[in-house]
């Protein structure tokens, strides 16, 4: 396919781009700026719409009504899809603390609807959420599956995942935590510190054995605290202070502020921060006022909103699709620049993706358009309109 887009605002790392034109071609994006249509190529007048690259999700559960830990492939594919049509052209699926069984079911699931996905945001490797986490930071992780991270448990996942393993949350303070996190790295596979106690000083020593990562910045960690008359610093702190650590955000507007947004914005900047949704089953589905849902193995309660434990204990995931973190980025006082690099450019970086995630030429023509709401109207898959409002 050739086509060039006309009258559309390009959001560029560091720039926004009004009046633009964009040709893609053959899956890429071929040139940008002031296009001219070569000969047999389509045009479309955009009308001055903004166009963003596709967002990529580091961390989410499932959506449409599956969670990516269940085996089954047409509801991984339609959880696929219902993310791609809120913005979401790339995401991680996400595991819960569970057994090694469990992960081999998920990991059979996650090949099999990977060699289908044709219409879907893209699957680029799972992200294991545990099961090597703090039983005081548990969340909403199942206390009984949280273990130290001893190789008897951690080299059978590795031999069955392959290379469909992106990235491994582990509270480092956990027994071999940095033994693990020494070997993820020469594997190419990402080590991110959550669910976690761990001090300033602990980090900072999980650096060294590449930890680059922090998950879920505020949540299911600690912050700022006081012991005695003094206060100290927790994992939070110790994350945002340290230049070694990325950190990813939930931007639903739930899980934290968005005062807290738009401090850690500040802190680490656009460079540093990447959005993400920890959508869970009900993101991409119309939300009821109450009613069960699920996160891995156990069931949730959707109320007001937000994803529950059952006995209301804890947040449990979230509802939200990429379109969301973008509004929730711009309600936080964010540049828009800035909004769209933490949801393209920079979680681009952190999994090592070098073709996809920016408008450049060359990379692959993921792109969004969408409208004066902040709602999307169109979506490119590697350059193929794949969603159309």
């Amino acid at each position: 396919m050739k086509k060039l887009y006309t009258n559309v605002t390009l959001i560029l790392p560091g720039e926004v781009l009004e009046g633009a034109s964009i040709l893609v071609e053959d899956g890429r994006i071929k040139t940008f700026g002031r296009a001219e249509a070569p000969a047999d190529c389509q045009v479309e007048n955009l009308g001055g719409k903004m166009m963003t690259p596709g967002f990529i999700d580091l961390h989410v559960h499932g959506g449409a009504g599956i969670d990516f830990m269940q085996n089954d492939p047409d509801g991984i594919l339609a959880a696929a899809r219902a993310h791609l049509e809120h913005g979401t052209t790339t995401l991680l699926p996400t595991s819960c603390a569970s057994t090694n069984e469990a992960l081999f079911d998920m990991f059979d699931g996650y090949r099999k609807a990977d060699a289908r996905n044709t219409e879907g945001a893209r699957l680029y490797g799972i992200h294991l959420e545990g099961p090597y986490l703090s039983v005081k930071m548990k969340g909403a992780m199942e206390e009984h599956l949280l273990t130290d991270a001893l190789p008897e448990y951690y080299m059978p996942i590795l031999e069955a995942g392959g290379d469909i393993i992106s990235r491994w949350t582990i509270a480092p303070e956990r027994k071999g935590a940095f033994e693990l996190a020494n070997l993820l790295q020469k594997r190419g596979i990402v080590a991110s510190a959550g669910h976690t106690t761990a001090s300033p000083e602990i980090l900072a020593e999980a650096a060294k054995h590449g930890f680059t990562l922090a998950t879920h910045l505020y949540n299911a960690m600690t912050a700022m605290h006081k012991e005695g008359i003094f206060r100290l610093s927790g994992a939070a702190e110790g994350m945002l202070s340290n230049e070694a650590y990325d950190v990813e955000v939930v931007a639903d507007g739930i899980h934290q502020p968005l005062e807290i947004l738009n401090i850690a914005w500040r802190v680490k900047g656009s460079d540093r921060m990447a959005l993400i949704t920890d959508g869970t089953a009900v993101s991409g589905c119309p939300v009821p006022e109450s009613g069960k849902s699920i996160l891995a193995s156990r069931e949730v309660w959707i109320e007001d909103g937000i994803a529950k434990l059952l006995d209301r204990s804890a947040i449990a995931g979230s509802i939200a699709t990429g379109d969301v973190l973008l509004k929730k980025g711009l309600a936080a006082g964010i540049p828009l620049v800035d909004v769209v690099k933490m949801l393209t450019a920079t979680p681009a970086r952190i999994i090592g993706a070098t073709d996809f995630g920016r408008i450049q030429e060359g990379y692959l023509a993921d792109l969004c358009v969408w409208d004066e709401n902040n709602d999307v109207t169109l979506v490119l898959k590697e350059g193929r309109e794949v969603y159309r409002k």
